[in-house]
């Protein structure tokens, strides 16, 4: 089940976190140390899972970011009478944010305010596509050690 755009499984880390920690205070009372390892395991794995999940919620508001910029970009493309543009259409947010660069400079050295305008909305369009990017890196990473965790956590139980 999806609930907008984030996955209810994905929000198990929130449950499993109070799990591990009831196992883990059980295991302290009863003094045994298997039930206290899988409880530390079971809240580091939800910990993680918690933490690629907030990565995720970074990424699509980067891409949202984007996406506005991108529509800005579009505006003031097609308000502009020339045809011969220098927009190319699958571009990685790094050329884009040069490119914008480029324009930017360029508009502001022609005093020509749409090329600035232009310049600037591709540019930013450049940057928040690189931070979605690399939001999008930072989640993948957590949702690895959650991973790691998760075995932690099946040999903790074995």
């Amino acid at each position: 089940m999806r609930v907008g755009t984030i996955d209810t499984n994905k929000l198990r880390g929130i449950t499993d976190k109070g799990f591990g920690l009831g196992k883990e205070f059980v295991g302290v009372i009863t003094n045994n140390e298997n039930l206290q390892k899988e409880g530390q395991a079971q809240q580091e794995r939800a910990a993680a899972e918690l933490d690629a999940l907030r990565e995720e919620l970074k990424a699509q508001k980067y891409e949202a970011k984007a996406g506005t910029h991108e529509a800005k970009e579009r505006a003031a493309q097609e308000s502009k009478d020339n045809s011969n543009s220098l927009k190319a259409k699958d571009e990685n947010g790094v050329a884009a944010a040069v490119k914008g660069k480029v324009k930017e400079a360029v508009g502001d050295l022609t005093d020509n305010a749409e090329l600035k305008r232009e310049g600037q909305a591709q540019k930013d369009k450049g940057k928040a596509e690189t931070d979605a990017d690399a939001a999008r890196g930072r989640a993948k990473a957590y949702e690895a050690k959650a991973k790691e965790k998760e075995l932690e956590q099946q040999a903790a139980q074995s």
